[in-house]
């Protein structure tokens, strides 16, 4: 309700099935409704589009650039599940840049992820890790999986 597209930015962490990704689209749901542009991906997702668009030879390089644009450029970018991607020297500096870019424009981001801010240094590196402690409002989910709580109930 109060975005105003000045740069704020959410990192959401905690186990598995805690609401994360279901909050995140609510988000982008009320954001997008007061026209701002939005881009909703998992991270396997944009590192996939980055790579192509870097890599490709099959004519997709054009396409996939325009993705990577408008996950650099949108007023509210939502990477979820950061962390489920294969870590790779390229993957890093994908996450890196991403990160980077957005916090220099001043764009708005909201990172999901199972890990926390230690797993987070550890995995990819401290640069990515400072600026997410530095510049991210820390949302830590706690409970138990509502997906494990729901298959119970139903059976």
């Amino acid at each position: 309700e109060r975005f105003n597209g000045d740069g704020e930015n959410l990192f959401l962490n905690g186990g598995p099935g805690l609401g994360k990704t279901f909050l995140s689209s609510c988000i982008a749901g009320e954001v997008s409704k007061k026209g701002y542009s939005v881009v909703y991906d998992t991270a396997v997702n944009i590192i996939g589009r980055f790579e192509e668009a870097k890599f490709s030879r099959n004519g997709y390089a054009e396409e996939a650039q325009a993705d990577v644009n408008r996950y650099l450029n949108c007023d509210l970018l939502i990477i979820d599940d950061l962390g489920t991607e294969m870590s790779t020297a390229f993957s890093i500096s994908v996450i890196y840049n991403i990160i980077n870019t957005r916090l220099i424009a001043k764009k708005n981001t909201v990172i999901n992820s199972n890990l926390r801010i230690d797993e987070i240094r550890s995995r990819y590196s401290p640069q990515i890790a400072s600026r997410i402690e530095g510049e991210y409002e820390d949302l830590k989910f706690y409970g138990k999986d509502i997906r494990k709580k729901k298959k119970i109930a139903a059976q």
